[in-house]
């Protein structure tokens, strides 16, 4: 063996190469002692469940129950029980791996295993007395002393306890984007995780990215414990919950280290009018009722200079929400400074229907605050509204967006009312942007006057020979109206739209197949006779 390789910093840097396998880091660890540590830690640095710990564990500790599921689509359920207590030994077992854990991320109390057979995947569970042992070991050493990162997707409200075993002094990220409480085995359980969240603050002291959210988050008790412990971290970087009493939302204002906010607003729990500084973020995410998200941004008493906002309403809206929002924006945030634009509504079969009418519509009138935010690299508008725009609107919006690479309006659901932007305004806007990689509006195909970019010397325009977007790679025309002159739109996109790698497509999402099936299917069939006129035009 090269010398090299005797010297601790080499051999890491060797064995920490994303191109060896789990296969091929277990095999160095058995080449000689001085290659186990090294190619250990590395093969095991990262989990995605505690399966592969739990399977350390000698075999008389633990046995497998198979249990029989209802629903022929779920996976065979197998739950892991214990035999007998757990003895030092065991914990030795168990710590000469977990000691060498810095990730966990996944769903940490479930995990997917062959059938000893190996023809089928079965769902491994724990049963409550292994999960009560883990989360309360009696062991004098800690399990995990190197872990930092943590996040439990599709965590069970009844395991919750085993947050006991993971929030541990080393921890900076714990990530808890929702507990499943349907099937809450007793009411304890909320007041074990209140508990938890209470002393977080210093159990995790260093902590730097702390996210929870949905569900249980919007638990009254749960949300004001996460408001007090959030008051005791000054190193915070980013973190997103349901929005915190005004105090911690004070305390945020004051840690210099944050740069990504992500806050649910319920209705109605943000009525304050005092000011808040949060000019030191990158990053903004709103979710929940409009008039609270408006609110707060409404109560910025510097400038945000942040370069992605992204908002999300989870209520029925009100005509004027979107203005108002974007008003608010325009005026709490740096002009220069936002490169992405994300607005979303609630969508929902049972909304009222005026929602969808040109009386709630999306007009650049609405879309016009916007507008003041030139270096915008991405926009995306998603609302249940009909939109009502025509080339100018649409030519004006790309010229107030010249770097724009994505633009998506209305892509879930589409545009609802037949579209006023015609071939001609879709190729404009596409002269507007030479960075465009992806855009997705509604156009009426069935208009087919040629653009023109020239005036001859008589004063009469001249058509385009020709003109190809360099970077379109991906143009979604949502509901488009075609009529039956398929040569003349295929030869039209040819000419003047599509470069011949560019991804089209049209009637395609679901919302919007369900929304009227009949148009759907006629235009379906009438758009499919374009491209494949288009096809054998490249």
């Amino acid at each position: 063996m090269h010398a090299a390789l005797a010297i601790d910093e080499i051999l890491r840097n060797v064995v920490s190469d994303a191109e060896l396998t789990a296969g091929d880091l277990a095999a160095a660890a058995e080449t000689c002692r001085s290659w186990s540590d090294p190619s250990l830690d590395e093969l095991w640095q990262s989990l995605h469940s505690l399966g592969p710990l739990i399977s350390v564990l000698p075999h008389d500790l633990l046995t497998c129950r198979f249990t029989t599921r209802r629903d022929q689509n779920l996976l065979p359920e197998v739950v892991l029980e214990m035999k007998r207590s757990f003895i030092e030994s065991d914990w030795v077992a168990f710590r000469k791996y977990s000691s060498r854990v810095r990730t966990l991320w996944g769903s940490l109390d479930q995990m997917l295993r062959k059938t000893p057979e190996g023809n089928q995947t079965m769902m491994m569970v724990i049963a409550p007395d292994l999960l009560e042992a883990l989360a309360f070991p009696n062991s004098p050493k800690g399990l995990f002393p190197k872990l930092r990162k943590v996040a439990w997707l599709n965590a069970n409200i009844n395991n919750a306890k085993l947050l006991h075993l993971l929030v541990v002094p080393s921890l900076t990220t714990l990530h808890l984007p929702g507990f499943n409480c349907s099937c809450v085995q007793h009411q304890e359980v909320y007041g074990d995780v209140v508990d938890i969240l209470d002393q977080l603050g210093d159990l995790c002291p260093e902590m730097r990215s702390f996210y929870f959210l949905y569900s249980l988050a919007h638990v009254p008790e749960a949300a004001a414990a996460v408001s007090r412990t959030m008051r005791t971290w000054d190193h915070l970087e980013s973190i997103g919950c349901r929005v915190p009493d005004v105090p911690s939302l004070g305390h945020l204002s004051e840690v210099a280290s944050l740069r990504h906010l992500q806050l649910h607003l319920p209705y109605e729990s943000f009525r304050t009018r005092l000011p808040i500084h949060l000019d030191q973020l990158e990053t903004l995410f709103l979710s929940g009722s409009p008039a609270d998200m408006t609110n707060l941004l409404e109560c910025e008493d510097g400038q945000l200079r942040i370069w992605r906002f992204e908002s999300q309403a989870l209520y029925s809206p009100d005509r004027d929400d979107v203005r108002k929002l974007l008003s608010a924006l325009q005026e709490r945030c740096c002009h220069d400074s936002l490169r992405m634009l994300s607005i979303q509504e609630y969508h929902h079969s049972l909304l009222p229907p005026v929602v969808r009418t040109e009386f709630f519509g999306i007009t650049a009138h609405m879309l016009q605050p916007a507008m003041s935010f030139h270096e915008l690299e991405r926009v995306y508008i998603d609302t249940p509204r009909a939109i009502s725009l025509d080339d100018e609107d649409l030519i004006t919006l790309a010229r107030a967006w010249p770097k724009a690479k994505f633009v998506e309006i209305n892509p879930s659901i589409g545009w609802i009312a037949e579209s006023r932007v015609s071939l001609k305004g879709l190729v404009e806007v596409l002269k507007v942007l030479p960075q465009l990689e992806r855009l997705a509006v509604s156009v009426d195909a069935r208009v087919l006057t040629p653009p023109s970019s020239e005036i001859s010397e008589e004063g009469q325009a001249q058509p385009l020979a020709g003109f190809v977007h360099g970077r379109l790679a991906s143009l979604d025309l949502l509901d488009s109206r075609v009529g039956e002159e398929y040569d003349q739109v295929a030869a039209y996109l040819f000419k003047f739209v599509c470069p011949p790698k560019c991804r089209i497509t049209v009637w395609e999402q679901p919302r919007i197949l369900s929304r009227v099936v009949q148009a759907a299917e006629i235009c379906q069939a009438r758009w499919q006779r374009v491209f494949d006129l288009l096809a054998d035009m490249h």
